[in-house]
């Protein structure tokens, strides 16, 4: 990966917060695959992931769908498509798990406590001892 620039880290960092905000530990994430490209040793997808926000610009509390693609790519350094979509490549795996469980380590790098999100220990854990891989911080949901 190329270095980043100032603005570039500042622009990561702001996304990074972004998320946190939007998305706390066991947050449910929805990737849908809009495109997919494959030649014989290689793919490209392109996902959409969107994420319920709070609408409080009307002053009524309603749920509203956003794109969260921008900051998603941001966060982990990937491409965006024309089409609004995080850019993947690869072969052999989940690409809509790989975003989600990239995600958590991005956001969650020292991990998380289960219990106060609501969330059981994974693999039989305490929930009550800090999860320190951020990579399960959340549900993945793929349509």
């Amino acid at each position: 990966m190329a270095k980043l620039t100032g603005e570039q880290l500042a622009r990561r960092d702001q996304c990074i917060a972004t998320l946190r905000a939007l998305l706390p530990p066991g947050s449910t994430i929805t990737t849908a695959v809009a495109d997919a490209k494959m030649g014989r040793s290689w793919s490209s997808y392109h996902l959409f992931v969107p994420a319920l926000e709070m609408d409080h610009g009307t002053g009524k509390k309603k749920w509203v769908v956003k794109s969260i693609a921008w900051e998603v790519a941001n966060a982990l350094g990937l491409q965006r498509c024309p089409l609004g979509a995080v850019k993947s490549h690869g072969y052999g795996l989940s690409r809509s798990f790989e975003i989600v469980y990239d995600l958590g380590r991005v956001l969650y790098p020292k991990g998380f406590i289960p219990a106060k999100h609501g969330m059981r220990g994974r693999n039989g854990t305490d929930p009550k001892i800090r999860d320190t891989d951020g990579g399960y911080a959340f549900h993945e949901d793929r349509n």
